[in-house]
């Protein structure tokens, strides 16, 4: 201590024998104004006390002794600075090792401010090797840090950093062995705000390499070789950046991903670039971003190479799944505008999520897109898929879009194609919209199951070809078996035609007669105005409902409003609020795709309550009541009137569930269709107001003439349901 006392600038203290510190010896404290070199010069320096070095000044360690290795590298020297107890250096200054070996088995470094290191070995014994605080800031350039968890059940760290100073390592190694029994040796666990930057370095651990919650971490040209758990785990509101080719990031167990990325920072996980050899668990409300760089998960497992809970955007790279998916969604969102993707099994798999697919091609796999849940798939025009087993398979009620609804129609892009099936859509509640491209599989087996929608004007066409496959594409409804004509497209269905129609007026021509087996619905918005071409609309038990305007035009021209002005003139004239949430359900199916059946019992569940309902005008109509009435289908249908938002479930006297929900801003989600009759509603409204503004003697010449008009009004609706009711 009386040397580094009376040292001067650039003085170098060179030890000249071994030298053993007492326990009960002060520690060495190194001045601010102090800047000096400490040769350990092949000796070994042992410390007792609590803390053998203090730095405030500038100290650099090196140990002269170095000598050149075989292959002419400096070696790190025979000197050794270690504690028998106690940290060896707590460094709030700038503090340089070059060369020696310093150890100690209680923390053996505390940096708060600069620490560089170009050579030499830094160990630990089953604790932190280099604890980094405060503003500290970290310059590797060479040299090793290493831990060793010999204890039974020890833990050891090699940086733990809970800085906002940067740590640079642009050389030497880190590293971790874990001899004891259920022994572990971690990496960095970084909890700072500042960004910790690897380039041509190398970390080798039995556990996590990196643990962040905090920050920035930026691998660039670096080695990750872990045994056991994740190689990086990027949490909290951590940033990890993957941007060199030569990166390497290596997992021994098949338990263990590459990288856990739970990190709620938009900016989450980016991959550039680098070799992966394990899977990618990017969990809830985290995001994952590959545009570049190998992932291939070659374990014997059921995880898939990428599993994501949260968002992932993947444009380009090769992602490879080994014995099973390469990228499975639940619960949440992909967008794929790029890339290869591979697997043995099956290239994507979807849940409850939706992923978007766009310029990509998968070759060589058995399946291309499964989904089994209640989850969408939009597949672009610009996809290629050539499996060997199935193309696109749909196991559940999810939703398949094949191109897109936007009356261009491609008849070759997508491809799909199977060697089994083409398409294969499972559930009878599974929807398949068929919008754009190619299908092929075998013979009968290009397009399995229903399809919900096509193109408006198109039907499916089905062709065998000269390999004896069978390709399914679009094509043009023919006059010869069109029911209807809209803006020169030929329909089969009335409500596909009202919803392929624009907002505003929409003129269509009737070429046969319709006969009604659900409530035709014209959104608002909407004017149609059907030519009957002496045709006739056959409404059996069912109705032209909803907020939009119908008129039929018969061959003389004259105009029936079938829908929207009397509804309208009511709800102007009174003003009218309609926008309190008021569903009308119709419910025909179950979960399972079953069908209602009328020799069972129904009950009507709310938000898990039992819901009291009672009938309303007719059979198998419902309204929320003070009974508690089992439901009956009537046409294999129940109506279910005057709905709230919330969840609901209708459940059959065979535990059959069926549910639903209508949202706060009035959309319906489910197997269910929305029947929206307003019309009774409105003009008992307008009743119910004109009644009570005659009570509260607030009467006026407008309601006199309304009340004359309502009445009016009731004769025709009368006059027009037993018309209807002639024409069953």
């Amino acid at each position: 201590e009386s040397a580094i006392s009376e040292s001067t600038e650039g003085d170098t203290l060179q030890v000249m024998r071994n030298v053993t510190i007492l326990s009960t010896a002060e520690t060495v404290t190194i001045s601010q104004e102090k800047n000096i070199i400490l040769d350990i010069n092949g000796k070994v320096v042992t410390s007792g006390n609590e803390l053998f070095m203090k730095n405030e000044g500038t100290l650099k360690i090196k140990d002269s002794q170095n000598q050149l290795d075989e292959n002419g590298y400096i070696t790190d020297g025979t000197g050794q600075m270690t504690t028998v107890s106690g940290k060896l250096i707590e460094n709030s200054g700038t503090l340089e090792i070059d060369g020696g070996k310093i150890n100690s088995s209680s923390g053996t470094i505390v940096n708060t401010n600069v620490l560089k290191m170009t050579r030499g070995l830094v160990t630990s014994s089953n604790t932190t090797t280099l604890e980094n605080k405060e503003t500290g800031s970290i310059q590797m350039t060479g040299g090793s840090l290493e831990t060793i968890s010999s204890g039974s059940s020890s833990k050891g760290t090699i940086i733990n950093t809970s800085s906002s100073g940067n740590i640079d390592i642009t050389g030497g190694k880190l590293v971790g062995t874990a001899p004891g029994n259920y022994a572990k040796s971690y990496g960095i666990n970084n909890t700072g705000s500042g960004t910790i930057t690897l380039e041509n370095a190398t970390i080798q651990t039995t556990h996590t390499g990196i643990n962040s919650s905090a920050g920035k971490v930026i691998i660039n040209n670096a080695i990750l070789s872990i045994n056991e758990d994740s190689a990086i785990t990027n949490a909290g509101t951590s940033v990890l950046e993957i941007n060199d080719e030569n990166t390497k990031i290596d997992i021994s167990s098949w338990a263990a991903s590459a990288i856990y990325n739970s990190s709620t920072n938009e900016n989450g996980v980016t991959i550039n670039g680098g070799t992966i050899t394990s899977f990618i668990n990017n969990r809830y409300d985290a995001t994952l971003k590959v545009n570049g760089g190998t992932i291939n998960y070659n374990k014997s497992s059921d995880y898939a190479t990428i599993i994501n809970y949260g968002y992932a955007n993947i444009t380009e790279g090769a992602i490879t799944g080994s014995t099973n998916t390469a990228i499975s969604n639940d619960a949440a969102t992909i967008d794929i505008t790029g890339g290869t993707i591979t697997s043995e099994n099956c290239a994507i798999s979807n849940g409850s999520g939706t992923i978007n697919i766009s310029n990509v091609t998968f070759e060589n796999v058995p399946t291309g897109v499964y989904q089994d849940g209640t989850g969408t798939v939009n597949i672009d025009k610009s996809v290629v898929i050539d499996a060997t087993n199935v193309g696109v398979y749909n196991g559940s009620t999810g939703t398949i879009n094949i191109g897109k609804k936007d009356k261009v129609v491609s008849f070759t892009e997508p491809s799909i194609k199977g060697t089994n099936y083409g398409l294969q859509n499972k559930n009878a509640g599974g929807k398949i919209n068929f919008y754009d491209g190619i299908i092929t599989g075998a013979i009968n087996q290009s397009m399995s199951g229903t399809t919900n929608e096509v193109e408006p004007g198109y039907k499916v066409k089905r062709a065998t070809n000269d390999n004896q496959t069978e390709s399914a594409t679009l094509e043009l409804i023919g006059e010869n078996e069109r029911v209807l004509q809209s803006g020169g497209l030929n329909y089969t269905d009335l409500q596909a035609a009202i919803n392929a129609a624009d907002d505003g007026e929409t003129e269509m021509t009737l070429y046969s007669n319709i006969n009604l087996t659900s409530d035709i619905i014209v959104p608002s918005g909407k004017t149609i105005k059907l030519r009957l071409n002496g045709h006739e609309i056959v409404y059996n038990t069912y109705r032209i409902t909803g907020d939009g305007v119908f008129i039929t035009i018969d061959q003389s021209g004259s105009e029936n409003r079938i829908l929207g002005n009397i509804v309208n003139l009511v709800k102007n004239a009174l003003n009218i609020d309609t926008n309190e949430i008021n569903k009308n359900i119709v419910v025909y199916e179950m979960n399972d795709g079953s069908k209602l059946k009328s020799n069972k019992t129904y009950k009507l569940y709310k938000d898990g309550k039992q819901v009291k309902v009672e009938e309303g005008d007719s059979l198998g109509r419902y309204i929320i009541g003070e009974k508690e009435e089992e439901m009956k289908t009537v046409r294999g249908r129940i109506y279910l009137n005057n709905l709230s938002s919330g969840e609901y479930e209708v459940i059959d006297n065979d535990g059959k569930k069926i549910g639903f929900t209508i949202t706060e801003n009035g959309e319906v989600y489910g197997s269910v269709r929305e029947s929206v009759n307003t019309q009774r509603v409105l003009v008992a409204s307008a009743i119910s107001e004109l009644i009570l503004s005659i009570q509260t003697g607030m009467t006026s010449i407008k309601y006199l003439l309304l009340i004359s008009l309502v009445s009016i009004i009731i004769v025709l609706l009368v006059i027009i349901q037993r018309k209807k009711s002639s024409n069953i």
